[in-house]
């Protein structure tokens, strides 16, 4: 399979319409800060997540961790369990 470059084009007419405010770093601060913030969450939950998957793994013996597994925050604590128990 080839690499294909998707890109997608904006012309004038369109992007003039668009009204976007210039303003100073200092005010940009906050915005920053928060993305950095969501950023580094984000990559501590996937940390965590890595860690406890291969901890379930190794416990429960389970060869592949299905898809509903890899999502066990979203689950109760009844799925969660029927999850692994119905295998």
């Amino acid at each position: 399979m080839e690499n294909v470059i998707k890109t997608m084009h904006f012309y004038n007419p369109v992007t003039s319409r668009i009204s976007i405010l210039k303003i100073s770093l200092e005010n940009q601060t906050p915005f920053i800060e928060k993305a950095q913030a969501m950023l580094d969450l984000r990559k501590r939950f996937n940390n965590f997540l890595s860690k406890f998957l291969k901890l379930v793994s190794a416990d429960l013996a389970v060869a592949k961790i299905t898809q509903k597994l890899e999502k066990w925050f979203s689950l109760s604590s009844q799925e969660f369990f029927f999850a692994e128990v119905d295998k």
